[in-house]
């Protein structure tokens, strides 16, 4: 008998394992839904279940959403036959499939019709999915729920020394300057203010929706700095997806444009780029129209808006287009560090490194090299009075510099690079 009708029972890793093993004991084949608040909780929870019991783990990745529950069914009949004991296989799925929710979303249609074929399989299945994307697929898949056998919630988010993605660190070695353990615990941190913000939501609490919408981007950014870029994504796509719901509000319409500058950046990241381009394009067209309101409050974040769409446009080779963008963004720059040089010349700073990246992608590497040297002209007297806060800036413009000057066949000067080295060289290491 499905208990779907009643909210998901909420546990800790502890009490959810030690349920789940109970549940194994009654030999009950089905399917057992396991909602979970972090990655961090779903891996601590199969640790402790492997370790008990005798469980294969499953990811959820068919070809395509049409064939995904012929591809489920097919790996699952994999699984040995019952002997003593029924097989315990945990189905784990991802926060999106191919890059896109939408075809997730699609993939639960698709196990949705033929939810027989899985459901009566001589197997206990867990259904493991997280919070983020376990509402949707239970409404794409209304009869499909139906049938599960169990509903449970995992809340407990571990403590920060069980933190980590064990690979991360090797696969983006030059992530960030942050130690890993105070990345990993600005994770903890922010999945906990998650945690905190879903259950204002739930409530109706006023000013939920965009409370949440914010956390999430700061949950993204601190992902991103471990090198988790699914889920940072993903992250990101729910966070623009709440801001757009508040969007008919004209007091909403700035944070509906961050979040779609975000959004383009966490999709280039994953490589793709033409929803990236298409992505940036909407950013800066809000931000276009709230400058033209209210140029003294907006035009910062159009000029930002700008240096994205420019890379966006470059990244699929439309270089003529963004050497455009990019020139409008240093336009804009130009004119705010008129106005106050202290607080935008290190955006200028940024936005001329930005542009000669796109004079480098066309080989002229002479109008490059004239960007990267008054952009380390303008940022040198401020990175010298303060070194960490514009270090990895400098760093950043400095190579280019000297690979544009070396390109162009331009001598380099020799006196900058001495005194950007001597102010690096006083900065601890992290």
């Amino acid at each position: 008998m499905s208990d779907s009708t009643q909210p998901p029972a909420s546990d800790t890793i502890a009490g959810l394992s030690q349920g789940l093993g109970e549940w194994f004991e009654l030999q009950e084949p089905g399917v057992v839904w396991v909602r979970y608040r972090s990655d961090l909780s779903r891996d601590a929870l199969l640790n402790d279940l492997g370790a008990k019991h005798s469980i294969a783990v499953l990811r959820f990745d068919p070809p395509s959403a049409a064939q995904a529950c012929v591809w489920l069914e097919s790996r699952l009949r994999e699984y040995p036959l019952p002997g003593p004991d029924l097989p315990v296989v945990a189905v784990v799925f991802p926060l999106q499939l191919q890059g896109s929710r939408e075809i997730f979303l699609a993939a639960f249609r698709s196990l949705n019709l033929r939810r027989e074929d899985l459901l009566l399989l001589p197997l206990i299945q867990l259904w493991i999915i997280s919070d983020a994307v376990s509402a949707m697929a239970e409404l794409e898949a209304p009869d499909l729920v139906s049938w599960f056998k169990l509903r449970r919630w995992l809340n407990e988010i571990p403590a920060a020394s069980g933190v980590g993605t064990s690979d991360a660190d090797e696969q983006h070695p030059n992530m960030r300057l942050a130690p890993l353990a105070s990345r990993k615990r600005a994770l903890v941190e922010a999945l906990l203010r998650i945690e905190a913000a879903r259950r204002r939501f739930e409530q109706g609490k006023q000013n939920s929706v965009s409370d949440l919408a914010e956390e999430l981007h700061r949950l993204s950014t601190t992902q991103d700095n471990l090198g988790m870029l699914d889920a940072a994504l993903a992250s990101t796509v729910e966070a623009t997806d709440l801001s757009r719901t508040l969007s008919n509000e004209e007091a909403f319409l700035p944070d509906l444009a961050g979040s779609l500058n975000n959004l383009a950046t966490m999709q280039s990241a994953v490589g793709r780029r033409e929803e990236a381009l298409g992505t940036a394009e909407e950013a800066v067209k809000i931000r276009r129209e709230l400058a033209r309101r209210n140029e003294e409050a907006f035009l910062p974040n159009l000029a930002a808006s700008l240096n994205n769409l420019a890379n966006r446009q470059s990244d699929v080779g439309r270089r003529e287009e963004a050497l455009g963008t990019a020139e409008e963004a240093v336009k804009h720059y130009r004119e705010l560090a008129r106005r106050n040089e202290e607080a935008f010349l290190p955006d200028l700073a940024m936005s001329l490194g930005a542009m000669s990246q796109i004079y480098a992608g066309k080989s002229d590497w002479s109008k490059a090299q004239l960007c990267l040297t008054e952009a380390v002209q303008l940022l040198l007297p401020i990175y010298e009075a303060l070194p960490p806060a514009h270090a990895p800036l400098m760093r950043q413009l400095r190579e280019a510099y000297i690979q544009a000057c070396a390109s162009a066949n331009i001598p380099l000067n020799e006196d900058w690079l001495t005194r950007i080295e001597a102010k690096l060289a006083q900065i601890p290491q992290p």
